[in-house]
């Protein structure tokens, strides 16, 4: 059963990590041109663009994208507790609320982990271009920016990373695990979460 439950979760996991990417480069306005926003489009397009015809967007916000994480979380909780054999939660609100909840600790995760991901790359790739980094860069930069105005520095090391790590592991452990606990839904049941 647990390599079952791994099947299903490395497809969900990676959809999720796409679409959630998709978004944030649309609303950092990251170069689509670059190999990782190809692939990032050509593992999203399939159920961004048929969406995109019923759902408009509201401004700079794809609010397909939204949905395409939320209707893949759905999917991936509900095959989970098919297999797990808990379907008496299945319809419930709670589970559909936490499906939403989990849209934002999917944004979280793939924002803390592109962090990590930037933070070693800067030490190992100091001075060379490297176009996935760049495109990492790129769709950060608009959350990294409020930090960065903070001016914290130790030298030449620049500390907003690591504490926008901080603040967005705080939001995802003080108040959406304890929310998503508290309707009766432990983690790992959504990416995220």
């Amino acid at each position: 059963m647990e390599f079952t439950l791994l099947l299903i979760k490395l497809p969900a996991t990676f959809l999720c990590i796409g679409f959630v990417v998709r978004f944030l480069g649309q609303i950092g306005r990251a170069d689509f041109y670059n190999p990782l926003g190809q692939t990032v489009l050509s593992l999203t397009n399939w159920l961004i663009m048929p969406l995109r015809k019923v759902i408009p967007s509201i401004g700079k916000m794809d609010i397909s994208c939204f949905v395409a994480i939320y209707i893949t979380q759905l999917a991936f909780g509900a095959l989970v507790l098919v297999i797990t054999n808990n379907t008496n939660v299945l319809l419930t609100p709670q589970f559909f609320m936490v499906a939403a909840l989990s849209i934002a600790a999917a944004f979280i995760t793939v924002l803390y982990v592109s962090m990590i991901i930037m933070g070693i790359a800067s030490f190992i790739l100091a001075g060379q271009h490297n176009p996935f980094i760049s495109f990492i860069n790129q769709y950060l930069e608009p959350f990294i920016s409020p930090f960065r105005k903070l001016n914290i520095q130790v030298g030449v090391l620049d500390l907003s990373f690591l504490v926008a790590v901080f603040a967005l592991l705080g939001i995802k452990m003080l108040v959406i695990i304890p929310v998503a606990q508290m309707l009766g839904f432990g983690q790992g049941l959504f990416f995220g979460l």
